[in-house]
């Protein structure tokens, strides 16, 4: 254990601070994927938002078997599989309950041609973006799907009057493990670069700005907290609800 703890350390961007970043990411996201698989069972519903759900499948499924040669260190490989066992357990949820769940007819009728294609899609999608863009470490795939999620939420809250497989609990988890790995990259994605090249693909140019990634760190966090503000304010009311009919 100590050795892999000291090769850990060794690794650029890597420090006992961001280690502790890192985990507090892979905790908090762990938590709320538990609790968002509970809540969808229990509800026979599911909890993210359809096409965050199919994102998040295709994201972890390229970046868990290095689809792109990534060439990631053991810390994100293993965290990525391990998530990956979550996703396909919402995903599934999505398959088994998300017919039910819809209310609009067309979807309703169509949902499982839809679902097919959108699962190829979002695969399609986030395979071509990281060629495209040199992404080869996911890092602004990772946080763009994120933003969606966070704008997704609020949205798919509002559109579920009973909260079916919604969790204030969750929402609160993935505000803290996305800011968490937000620090996290904000130090160690910059770190990866030496003499102006990726150190694991030398033939990949560093950014000359990283504003766009201080854009999204930044936009997720306003957007989890309207969407925690929302879960909060209907726990109140369901609280004065509970308490007139006393």
């Amino acid at each position: 254990m100590a050795r892999m703890w000291d090769e850990l350390m060794a690794q650029p961007g890597f420090s006992p601070t961001q280690a502790a970043f890192g985990a507090v990411m892979y905790l908090a996201w762990t938590v709320a994927y538990g609790i968002i698989i509970y809540r969808g069972f229990k509800d026979r519903s599911y909890g993210v938002p359809w096409p965050c759900i199919v994102l998040n499948v295709a994201w972890e499924a390229i970046f868990s078997f290095e689809i792109t040669h990534a060439k990631l260190h053991w810390f994100f490989l293993w965290g990525n599989r391990f998530w990956f066992v979550f996703d396909l357990l919402i995903i599934y949820q999505l398959a088994r309950f998300g017919r039910d769940a819809q209310v609009v007819p067309w979807l309703k009728k169509w949902f499982y041609p839809l679902f097919a294609l959108s699962a190829a899609t979002a695969f399609a999608a986030i395979y071509t973006f990281t060629l495209y863009f040199n992404d080869v470490k996911g890092v602004a795939s990772s946080m763009s799907m994120n933003l969606v999620m966070s704008i997704a939420f609020p949205l798919f809250h509002l559109s579920r009057p009973g909260r079916e497989g919604l969790s204030t609990a969750a929402a609160w988890l993935k505000m803290v493990g996305t800011l968490a790995g937000s620090f996290f990259l904000a130090h160690w994605w910059p770190a990866q670069f030496v003499g102006g090249h990726l150190r694991t693909h030398p033939s990949i140019v560093e950014p000359t700005t990283y504003s766009f990634m201080y854009f999204l760190y930044t936009m997720i966090f306003v957007f989890d907290c309207i969407y925690i503000a929302l879960c909060l304010r209907d726990d109140r009311e369901r609280r004065l609800s509970v308490g007139a009919a006393r």
